[in-house]
């Protein structure tokens, strides 16, 4: 998350206008080849038990996508810095993922 987070940090207004003129499922599909490389991540997490079982890998990937563009639309309003949204981010993701685990 910090990584991409990082990578995106120069990108954070295309985001909003993304975000604001696609659909759900539009933006699934354009980012379709970061999504499909994340799944086996979580496919991996899920069967070790790091990351919750009782949602599917969908649902994860979906939350992942939702939590980076609501960062993001946070940072360009200015109701949060850079430097507190990155731990935010990161936080808020590893607790949805793991759900309690470990």
């Amino acid at each position: 998350m910090r990584s991409t987070w990082r990578t995106l940090a120069r990108f954070h207004a295309l985001v909003a206008i993304n975000t604001q003129r696609h659909g759900h499922a539009e933006l699934h599909a354009k980012h379709h080849a970061v999504l499909a490389r994340l799944a086996p991540l979580i496919v991996r997490g899920q069967a070790d038990g790091h990351f919750r079982s009782d949602a599917s890998v969908a649902w994860h990937l979906s939350m992942l996508l939702a939590l980076v563009h609501a960062a993001s639309g946070e940072l360009q309003a200015e109701r949060v810095s850079d430097a507190d949204a990155e731990p935010a981010l990161v936080a808020t993701v590893l607790g949805a993922l793991s759900g309690g685990a470990r």
